[in-house]
């Protein structure tokens, strides 16, 4: 019996001993290795996985997929939900370190690094997470093991999350060719034999994540052929429906119909969730041809069958939005417009699919035209789409020109309203008065009314709420679910009246009887002071000009009125001097929207209609010549009106024989530099001070200096006077003076000509090299072209034929300039100049660094070469304000060309280009 107690106390005391030494977590011996495998696994691995998988099911569930545009091939959520799983991926970041510390020689521990980089990833810190991913691949130990290909995997997934997309692809294009080579013929055959083995579904991810790369990219052909190989590996059901579905869109993108209803109809057989099924649905009804007629009517019966189906409730939205597809495509417009703003008045979830229709509506009055609905639709669909939307910035560009074209109607509508009021007599405008502030009255009680109406309904449902917790709102109309009538029902009213007084459906009103009969009076009181300020004006000038005595009596008529009633008439004109500055905004808005639907919208008809209107009603505005310019090069442009056109030109040159366009259009040379140029006085002064200084008048020098900075503050040659300045000090001060004189101009213009050559002189006065100054001011100061970083700028597209026709040109350049520049807000205009170029010069750019982005996106895109098409030589650059008017002055055109090709490299060009379009 003792021997069996001894027998057990040895093998007890073995068994702790061998126990003791497995325990040494990097001692690599088989016991070890198969005591750290299991131990690491089950204790720590295990936990911190479960952890992972559960939140990655959490972020699964709680994504959102929007149909509108390409699911997203990994249903990760946005950074909000990633952000709320950060606690979870700590705790699993914890778990995978402790495998790896405790049990590294474990069989789980190039798993945990993989846990590891995972959970970093999904806490967005992508350069934590290369780390382990990256250890993986280059440990002796792990790398030639089966996680290598997944971590190259995740490596470039951390890239694309870097919006380092090239990358990414690189480091996916090789591991591919990794795991699916090229198979090759002859001797190199047996590289097929290096083929890494993966498993399924490691497979499945690398091929989706490819795929996910090349939507990214927008290389559809290849996103298709990745996610074709995803789809045959991966076990998940949800996941195979996801791409599935993905296939379907790209291939409808292609124009592929057959494919992709192939794949819709295919997630109908695959019970997929309802979201996908509906949407499948509603993809189906986009292919089909609209030139048979029974087919139109069969997609239209489903769509209808689609709203009557109470499973679609919430859905709705999308069924009218294709609904007004269908209808658009018939050319039933009132249809197609009903039934977009049905599926705005039904998106409640879906922003987007709210945006879309929005942009429908805005487009089709767009082209109408109909600018004012337009621009609110192009506004309402702005605020709808997240700024990441595809086309977000042309939608925001379209919004912004009709914000410019209606604010500029409404100048118009305002001034032409308030001087319709000026010549009202006193009695009229006190009634007018009277009204205005009866309907203010009226319309502040009707809405403190609604608003204690709302306050004692939200009291009454709080206290509703409180004696039945958790249970159903109150009904709509009151009761037992039995409606009641209107003016019996609280809520009911309020909302009727919040809507009435609202702005969105019938717009800003008072609140009077036959307030529509009211807001159609108003129109017509609007269109009747065109006609009354237009009787204002006299013959001698073109800003309506009243006689002396009227003037009195309209002063009169507004010191008459009483000092409470004053504030309503405040910018109403009653003298010249009113009057006057009313119809200069007036000028300037009819001025503004010519430029906007010539230039911006592409519509000449109503520009010619607005310049008409322009020049009928301020006949002699200084804006004449250029308008009678426009008009001719409009009417120029279509044959059948070239007797207009002629008309015109004959117009604008027996008018104003010397102007600039008169001038262009007979070939005759233009004279840009006129003798009150600020810029020329300042040139002149510059010279007068030069000659000073070589005359070796230095008391004169600084006297002229004095005069420069207080007559021109800031001038576009300031570093020149500075420059001149400090070798007037070195001829008449102390060395210390000199170099401190020139030390400020190296820190007061850095990176210029003129600092360059402050700092030669200093390296000179540091060897001891004064006795050079003297021959070098001449070649410090002689004229030269400089590049100017800062001030504005233009481009120069100049052609050597002084016969051609420019129009052309300018208008590519313009649709380049909207295109490209969008936001830039830049203007294109023709001229002839007398070294027989014909010049297109795009105006203007804050900076060099702008404009010089401005030609290497033209070089980049072979703009000239493949859309502009010059028949003739011709040389572009970017040229500051000051040098261009040197080389007009000058005529140094080439010479200026050669020097700014030895500032600038132009950039390779793109192996794929896309042509600008018109505008829409």
């Amino acid at each position: 019996m003792k021997s069996k107690y001894i027998s057990c106390f040895f093998y007890l005391i073995l068994g702790a001993g061998i126990l003791f030494l497995s325990c040494n977590p990097t001692r690599d011996r088989w016991i070890n290795r198969k005591w750290h495998t299991l131990t690491g696994h089950y204790n720590v691995y295990f936990n911190g996985e479960k952890k992972f998988n559960d939140a990655m099911e959490t972020l699964e569930k709680g994504h959102v997929d929007d149909f509108t545009k390409i699911l997203e091939v990994f249903p990760y959520g946005d950074e909000a939900a990633q952000k709320a799983i950060s606690g979870v991926m700590d705790e699993v970041t914890k778990k995978a370190s402790l495998t790896i510390q405790n049990h590294t020689v474990g069989s789980f521990t190039d798993n945990a690094y993989l846990l590891l980089g995972k959970a970093q990833y999904f806490k967005r810190d992508y350069y934590a997470a290369l780390e382990p991913f990256q250890y993986i691949n280059s440990h002796p130990k792990y790398k030639d093991q089966g996680l290598k290909p997944i971590s190259t995997c995740w490596i470039a997934k951390c890239y694309i999350g870097l919006k380092k997309e090239g990358e990414g692809e690189a480091i996916m294009g090789l591991l591919l060719n990794d795991i699916d080579p090229i198979q090759l013929q002859g001797k190199l055959a047996k590289e097929k034999d290096k083929v890494i083995k993966v498993d399924n579904e490691d497979k499945a991810e690398i091929y989706a994540s490819a795929a996910d790369i090349a939507i990214k990219q927008s290389n559809y052909s290849k996103a298709i052929e990745k996610l074709l190989v995803a789809g045959k590996y991966t076990t998940s059901k949800s996941h195979r429906i996801r791409y599935t579905f993905i296939l379907g869109q790209l291939y409808q993108l292609q124009g592929k119909n057959k494919e992709a209803n192939m794949n819709f109809k295919r997630i109908l057989r695959m019970i997929a969730p309802y979201n996908f099924e509906f949407n499948a649905s509603i993809n189906l009804s986009h292919s089909y041809d609209s030139t048979d007629k029974s087919a139109v009517r069969k997609v239209r019966r489903a769509l209808k069958r689609m709203i009557d189906d109470d499973k679609n409730d919430g859905m709705y939205d999308q069924i009218y939005y294709e609904l007004g597809n269908l209808e658009y495509k018939e050319k039933n417009i009132p249809a197609a417009v009903k039934n977009y703003k049905l599926s705005v008045a039904k998106s409640t979830k879906n922003q987007n699919q709210k945006g879309l229709s929005f942009l429908a509506l805005a487009n089709i009055y767009l082209l109408q035209p109909e600018y004012r609905l337009a621009q609110a639709y192009y506004d309402s669909a702005a605020r709808s789409f997240k700024p990441d939307y595809k086309d977000y910035e042309k939608i925001m560009a379209k919004k912004t020109v009709l914000s410019e074209l209606i604010s500029n109607l409404i100048v118009i509508e305002t001034e032409d309203s308030l001087q319709h009021l000026s010549v009202l007599s006193k009695d009229q405008l006190e009634k007018k008065i009277d009204e205005w502030i009866k309907s203010a009255k009226q319309t502040s009680e009707q809405k403190a009314k609604a608003d204690q109406l709302q306050k004692e309904i939200d009291k009454s449902n709080a206290a509703n709420q409180s004696l039945n917790p958790g249970g159903p709102p109150p009904l709509a109309f009151g009761g037992d679910g039995v409606a009641q009538w209107y003016f019996y029902n609280a809520q009911i009213i309020t909302s009727g009246a919040q809507d009435f007084f609202s702005t969105r459906k019938w717009g800003q009103r008072a609140n009077t009887d036959y307030w529509r009969i009211a807001a159609k009076e108003k129109e017509m009181l609007t269109e009747q002071a065109g006609a009354d300020t237009s009787k204002q004006k006299t013959d001698s000038t073109a800003y309506g000009k009243k006689e002396d005595g009227e003037e009195e009596s309209k002063e009169d008529v507004k010191n008459s009125v009483s000092t409470e009633r004053k504030n309503w008439i405040a910018n109403v004109p009653f003298t010249n001097a009113e009057i006057e500055s009313s119809n200069k905004k007036i000028l300037e808005a009819y001025y503004n929207i010519g430029l906007v639907y010539d230039e911006k919208l592409n519509d000449q008809r109503e520009s010619v209609n607005n310049f008409q209107e322009m020049l009928k009603r301020f006949p002699g505005n200084k804006y004449e010549p250029e308008i009678l310019y426009r008009m001719y090069k409009i009417y120029a442009k279509h044959k059948l009106t070239m007797p207009k056109a002629e008309e015109y030109k004959q117009q604008l040159i027996a008018k104003y024989p010397e102007s600039p366009y008169a001038l262009i259009l007979q070939n005759k040379i233009v004279n840009r530099t006129s003798d009150n140029d600020p810029n020329r006085e300042v040139s002149k002064l510059y010279g007068q001070m030069y000659d000073a200084y070589l005359d070796g008048k230095f008391e004169e020098v600084k006297s002229l200096k004095l005069q420069a900075q207080k007559k021109f503050p800031g001038n576009m040659i300031q570093p020149k006077f500075d420059l001149l300045m400090a070798l007037t000090i070195g001829k008449t001060e102390t060395v210390e003076n000199f170099k401190s004189s020139l030390t400020a101009i190296t820190k007061d213009y850095p990176k210029t000509d003129v600092a360059e050559r402050a700092q030669d002189i200093l390296d000179l006065l540091k060897k001891q090299k004064t006795a050079l100054l003297p021959d070098s001011i001449k070649k410090e100061l002689e004229p030269d072209f400089v590049i100017e970083q800062t001030g504005a700028h233009y481009y120069i597209f100049a052609l050597k034929n002084d016969k051609a026709d420019m129009t052309d040109y300018n208008m590519k350049l313009n649709q380049f300039c909207e295109e490209y520049h969008q936001f830039d807000n830049l203007r294109t205009n023709p001229m002839l100049t007398n070294e027989g170029y014909q010049v297109v010069v795009v105006k203007e750019f804050p900076d060099y660094q702008k404009a010089l982005t401005f030609i290497k996106d033209i070089d980049m895109l072979e703009f000239i070469k493949k859309q502009m098409k010059p028949d003739s030589p011709f040389i572009h650059f970017v040229i500051s304000i000051n040098n261009f008017r040197k080389i007009i002055k000058e005529n140094k055109f080439e010479a200026y060309n050669e020097f700014f090709k030895k500032q600038y490299s132009p950039p390779p060009p793109k192996k794929t280009t896309q042509s600008p379009q018109s505008p829409e």
